[in-house]
């Protein structure tokens, strides 16, 4: 069982810190004793907030992350984590190029569906709303297979 969970996009700034503060909900709810950060692979938003529309989309779904700032991904953050969640196949594909041995523990969101989360970045928050609902169905298929939680 996985006790550490890296979500991790592009610029940390729209689907990341979205999907870290839904786990972290479900996590509450559920009782998990899980830890769940997120970071991105880009170096050009760290710091910055979360997007508007990320933080509206989370805020209508009870969770707030209007604290959060970019962070980008190192070697640290890779080892802290038992397992690493990635928006899509892209992502996945670069995270191991950068960090071969992290391999094993990098996976899609969307695994169990063989699906990408599309980046919504300066997009409509109809996009963001699609980003956050695709979110929820991936989480909730890794809570039922991998956490056996329904």
């Amino acid at each position: 069982m996985f006790c550490s969970v890296l979500m991790l996009c592009f610029g940390n700034i729209c689907r990341s810190p979205v999907a870290e503060g839904l786990l972290k909900k479900i996590s509450l709810i559920h009782k998990m004793d899980l830890i769940v950060s997120s970071a991105g692979i880009y170096h050009g938003t760290a710091n910055q907030p979360a997007q508007p529309h990320s933080i509206t989309v989370a805020r209508e779904h009870g969770i707030d992350i209007r604290q959060h700032r970019a962070r980008v991904l190192n070697h640290d953050i890779i080892h802290q984590h038992e397992l690493i969640l990635v928006a899509d196949e892209e992502i996945k594909k670069i995270t191991i190029h950068q960090y071969p041995s992290a391999s094993g523990k990098i996976k899609r969101m969307g695994h169990f569906r063989d699906q990408d989360i599309e980046d919504p970045y300066q997009k409509s928050k109809k996009e963001f709303d699609i980003m956050f609902n695709n979110i929820d169905t991936c989480l909730k298929d890794w809570l039922k297979n991998v956490w056996k939680i329904s």
